[in-house]
């Protein structure tokens, strides 16, 4: 089993894998593309044809938004320890960073700082596949002159709601545990 700080490396390579993925994908449909595509749709749903040239600029601003995010998630990341314990009050997590500061051994703290930080790496792979979806949403929309958001807005709220979820079990899950040994 990985350790977290190896949860957080795969985590963070995944993420840049997939934006390098997207660009490829992105690249390869755009040139496939005929000259002509729905660039938007109407209130009815009536595609409005224009050239292929369109895309570009709204393509190219989620790509860069992606992956602006996904380096700033990176710098988050890599100064993790010492956000925590220079700047505790730069974090939203009060009771974490309380119970954090109680923990004399140094390396056990830097442990579990470690294992909060793992979501924000996953976060940043959530991210670029949100962003994933929706290219390819933009994408097959413009080939097909056909946009039905349903599973674009579902895929997303899912998986937004999902990570959620997992993130608020996971953080209490290591507050308990770290409860337990302040107060022990």
């Amino acid at each position: 089993m990985l350790n977290p700080r190896g949860y957080i490396i795969v985590f963070s390579a995944s993420g840049y894998a997939l934006a390098a993925a997207l660009i490829l994908y992105v690249w390869s449909v755009y040139a496939e593309l005929p000259e002509m595509v729905a660039v938007d749709f109407g209130p009815g749903g009536q595609p409005v044809i224009g050239p292929k040239e369109m895309l570009l600029r709204p393509l190219a601003l989620m790509i860069g938004v992606g992956i602006a995010t996904a380096a700033i998630i990176t710098a988050i990341i890599v100064f993790r320890h010492t956000i925590v314990e220079r700047y505790p009050y730069l974090i939203s997590l009060p009771a974490l960073t309380l119970v954090l500061g109680k923990i004399a051994d140094k390396e056990v703290r830097r442990q579990y700082i470690d294992r909060l930080f793992v979501i924000v790496a996953l976060a940043q792979v959530l991210v670029l596949v949100i962003i994933t979806v929706i290219a390819i949403s933009v994408l097959e929309s413009a080939r097909t002159f056909h946009f039905d958001a349903t599973l674009t807005l579902g895929l997303t709220l899912v998986l937004t709601g999902g990570f959620i979820a997992g993130v608020l079990l996971y953080y209490r899950s290591i507050y308990r545990e770290i409860r337990a040994k302040v107060v022990t």
